[in-house]
């Protein structure tokens, strides 16, 4: 069950990337994910407050959740920079790759992944790389630099997500699945408020008519990362985390579709083995 929740997340954090970008090219980056994040907290408050707080929970773990909130809050923010200045097709995937660097990390950590299973997860990486490649036109230096816009900014979002979705098995367990999105939500606020002035960003409230794109991204973003956490509960990590990061073909899709980006032939067999790893990893973890 872990691929299938692993997947939901992956359709979610696509759909929120996307919504989140559009929002992000009106206000900022940092406007952006300060209210996205305000408005995801805001419902999972709600839902901490029927649900609880587990005997579980460990001051330990409560820290660890903090400091992945600071993780998590560099990640995302990058992850918005990039999209909103670079072409989608080429920094979402560069982004999905969070998934290879939570996998090194649990292979690292000894976590048990079948032959088969890696093999499906290496043939996953390999198609983001495809999807990855972008092969302009223009070959003169300004066509270069502009088609490598938002490029650091996802390789850097990659590997502090990756770190991120990687070490949140750590706190899932005695806090529950809910509670560690929440601290990261509020760690996240409180870190960009307080940041808002050295940085000279804003946070005004943004126009009325950004509202319904800012809570939409807000609720499909926290149900993509309660997913996840549920995925992590009960099968490998680094599984799960690749799994999720097939986000990217969900963007580029929206993109291709709203924003009538176009995709190379190359891109579009790139995406095909993405989907096609998918299922030899599911067929792998729960048949082999």
């Amino acid at each position: 069950m872990g691929v299938v929740w692993g997947f939901l997340s992956a359709l979610c954090f696509g759909s929120a990337d996307f919504i989140a970008r559009g929002v992000s090219v009106k206000l900022s980056a940092y406007h952006a994910l300060f209210y996205i994040h305000l408005v995801s907290g805001v419902l999972l408050g709600i839902v901490v407050a029927l649900d609880g707080i587990p005997s579980t929970a460990t001051i330990a773990a409560v820290g660890l959740a903090v400091a992945l909130g600071a993780v998590n809050t560099l990640g995302t923010l990058l992850l918005y920079r990039s999209l909103s200045i670079g072409k989608i097709s080429l920094v979402s995937p560069i982004t999905s790759t969070y998934g290879g660097v939570a996998l090194i990390l649990a292979l690292l950590a000894g976590d048990a992944i079948s032959i088969g299973g890696i093999f499906s997860l290496v043939l996953m990486l390999v198609g983001i790389v495809i999807v990855s490649i972008v092969r302009e036109n223009n070959d003169s230096p300004d066509a270069q630099q502009v088609g490598l816009r938002g490029v650091p900014e996802a390789a850097v979002a990659a590997i502090a997500l990756g770190i991120n979705f990687w070490a949140m098995q750590f706190v899932v367990g005695p806090l529950g699945t809910y509670i560690p999105i929440l601290i990261g939500r509020m760690v996240t606020v409180i870190l960009l408020a307080l940041l808002v002035r050295p940085t000279r960003q804003s946070i005004a409230v943004p126009p009325r008519e950004l509202w319904l794109k800012i809570g939409a991204a807000g609720f499909v973003t926290t149900l993509g990362e309660v997913a996840y956490n549920v995925g992590v509960q009960g099968a490998t990590p680094g599984i799960v985390a690749v799994v999720s990061s097939l986000f990217s073909p969900v963007t580029v899709l929206l993109a291709l579709i709203f924003l009538h980006e176009r995709m190379a032939r190359h891109q579009w067999v790139g995406v095909g083995i993405i989907f096609i790893a998918t299922l030899m990893l599911g067929i792998f973890q729960n048949f082999g």
